[in-house]
């Protein structure tokens, strides 16, 4: 119920502008990027499944350490994920890839 709640707060709208651009690569890099933005909400979600808010320090090591080595994922880029999943800002994973 609170992931709904936060998703919802967070749901960013994806729609294009009235006018579409003139030029039909942008509307396609406007399309990964929203593509890239919901796969990492996707997973940010599932990691605050397994580390959730309440736990901090070494407890979200041990929780998120054996979900990244699983997806194959840097354990920074998990605590980069889990940051933008708590804080919906994109900010949080700059720098991770």
């Amino acid at each position: 119920m609170v992931h709904e709640a936060a998703r919802e707060v967070r749901a960013v709208s994806t729609e294009f502008p009235d006018a579409p651009p003139a030029d039909t690569r942008l509307v396609v890099l406007r399309r990964v990027v929203d593509d890239v933005v919901a796969g990492a909400r996707a997973m940010g979600e599932l990691i605050l499944e397994v580390a959730p808010t309440c736990l901090s320090g070494s407890t979200v090591f041990d929780g998120l350490g054996p979900l990244c080595d699983a997806i194959g994922e840097d354990i920074d880029i998990g605590l980069a994920t889990r940051r933008y999943a708590l804080t919906g800002d994109g900010r949080a994973r700059h720098g991770t890839r």
